[in-house]
C-alpha cells in the first residue's frame, strides 16, 4: 500500500513538473521574439539618432553689451552650429559675433594655428552672410525688432572655440579703451627702466641696467604685438622680439651672481618673486592656448597687464636699491 502511495505521489509531482516545464518553455518562446526586437533596435538608437536639437533662444535688446555665447551653441557636428536669437526691442539690433582665434604668441612659435575660419551665417529667413576676409573672426549682422532667427554657423572652426556675441557700440568703446590703456602701459614702461638706467647710472654700477634693458625688451616685445593688430609688422618681428626677451631674462639672472650679502639677500626675494609671477604668466599663456577665453572675452588683456607686472617691478627694486650700501668688499663693480 505504501508502495503504491509513493508511486502515486512521484507520478503526480512528475505530472506537475513537466507540465511547468512546458507552460514556461512556451512563455520563452514568446518572449524571445520581443527580446530580439528589443536587442535590434539599441543599436539603431546609437547609429541612428535623432536629428532634431533644442535651442536656446538668446534675448537680446538695445542695452545689450556683449553675451558669451559659447553654452548657447548648439554644435551639430564638425565645422555646424545652431544657435536662435531674439530681439526683444524696439528697434533693430546690430550685432557682432567674435570667435576666440590663437593668440599671436601661439602663432608665433605654431604656425600651422593661422588657418582661416571660412565663415558663413545662415539665417532662418534665407539670407546668408559671410565676412569680406576668409580669414576674420567675426561677422556682423541685423536682427529686425520683435523677430526671432535661427541660425547655422557653418566653417573652420576648432572644438575649443568660444563664441561672444557683442553690440557693436560697446565692441567699440572697448577698442578705443584698449587703445588708451596700450598708450598708459607703454608709457609707464618706458618711465620705470628711463628712471632705473638713471638709477643704475649714478650709483655707477652697470649691473643694476640689465634689469631696465629687461624691462625695454618687455617695451619692444609689447610694442611689436600691438604694430602686428595693426598690420604694420609681421610675426619675424615678433619671433625676434621674444628671442631678445629670452636673452635679457638670462643676462638678468647672472648680473646678479657676486653680490655683496646685504644686496644679495635683496636680490635673492627679488628674483624669487619676479620668477614667481613669469612663472605665471607663462602658465596663463599656456592654459590661454588649451582653453581660449578662460578669462572672458578680455581674457588677452588681462594677459598683457599680467606680462608687464615683472619688468616694472625689477625696475622699482633698482630705484630702491638706494638704500643698500654702494660699496662692499665682496661686491665689484661691473
Amino acid at each position: 500500500m505504501k508502495t503504491l502511495s509513493s508511486s502515486f505521489s512521484s507520478s503526480l509531482l512528475g505530472g506537475l513538473f513537466g507540465s511547468a516545464t512546458v507552460c514556461v518553455v512556451r512563455h520563452l518562446q514568446r518572449a524571445v521574439p520581443v527580446l530580439l526586437c528589443l536587442l535590434a533596435l539599441l543599436p539603431g538608437q546609437g547609429f541612428f539618432a535623432s536629428k532634431a536639437h533644442a535651442v536656446d533662444v538668446v534675448l537680446v535688446s538695445g542695452t545689450m553689451r556683449y553675451v558669451d555665447l559659447t553654452q548657447h551653441m548648439n554644435r551639430v557636428d564638425k565645422g555646424h552650429y545652431d544657435f536662435a536669437i531674439q530681439n526683444t526691442g524696439d528697434e533693430t539690433m546690430y550685432l557682432t559675433l567674435e570667435l576666440s582665434r590663437p593668440d599671436i604668441f601661439h602663432i608665433a612659435t605654431n604656425p600651422r594655428l593661422d588657418m582661416p575660419f571660412n565663415l558663413r551665417l545662415i539665417s532662418s529667413d534665407d539670407t546668408e552672410i559671410a565676412p569680406v576676409n576668409a580669414s576674420d573672426n567675426e561677422i556682423d549682422w541685423e536682427v529686425p525688432p520683435g523677430a526671432v532667427r535661427r541660425y547655422i554657423l557653418n566653417g573652420d572652426i576648432p572644438a575649443k572655440t568660444r563664441f561672444w556675441l557683442w553690440n557693436p557700440d560697446y565692441q567699440a568703446e572697448i577698442e578705443q579703451r584698449r587703445f588708451y590703456f596700450h598708450q598708459f602701459v607703454l608709457v609707464a614702461l618706458v618711465f620705470v627702466a628711463m628712471l632705473a638706467l638713471v638709477v643704475g647710472y649714478l650709483r655707477d654700477r652697470k649691473r643694476l641696467m640689465i634689469p631696465s634693458m629687461f624691462a625695454l625688451c618687455f617695451v619692444v616685445i609689447m610694442l611689436v604685438r600691438w604694430q602686428i593688430f595693426m598690420n604694420i609688422l609681421d610675426l619675424n618681428e615678433l619671433r625676434l622680439a621674444m628671442a631678445l626677451m629670452s636673452l635679457a631674462l638670462i643676462i638678468a639672472h647672472l648680473s646678479m651672481m657676486n653680490m655683496s650679502a646685504i644686496s644679495e639677500r635683496y636680490w635673492r626675494r627679488v628674483i624669487l618673486n619676479v620668477d614667481m609671477i613669469l612663472l605665471g604668466v607663462i602658465f596663463s599663456w599656456v592654459a590661454h592656448y588649451f582653453y581660449p577665453g578662460f578669462l572672458g572675452a578680455m581674457t588677452v588683456d588681462w594677459l598683457e597687464m599680467f606680462m608687464v607686472i615683472p619688468s616694472i617691478l625689477l625696475c622699482l627694486a633698482v630705484v630702491i636699491t638706494f638704500r643698500l650700501p654702494e660699496n662692499s668688499e665682496s661686491e665689484t663693480n661691473v
